[in-house]
């Protein structure tokens, strides 16, 4: 039997993703003087199918984006 959808809001803000082959790699929204990294949550519709993203900024510039195929584990706000 398949598993339960769960519908999650694009904007939605992420605390941090562990990716990689074992989640052995990081990437965590974070906050100091002069610099904010956040992690947003995101969909794109490509006609058949979505695809969704998690899309980390670093002082409001893209830095990189990972494809939620490849996440291990999601901890949100």
């Amino acid at each position: 039997m398949g598993g339960i959808m769960i519908k999650v809001e694009d904007g939605r803000k992420i605390k941090k993703i562990y990716y990689g082959r074992d989640g052995e790699c990081l990437q965590e929204a974070k906050e100091g003087e002069g610099y904010i990294k956040e992690i947003i949550f995101s969909t794109e519709y490509h006609g058949e199918y979505d695809s969704e993203w998690a899309v980390v900024y670093e002082n409001g510039k893209e830095i990189s984006r990972h494809n939620f195929k490849f996440i291990e584990t999601v901890e949100w706000f």
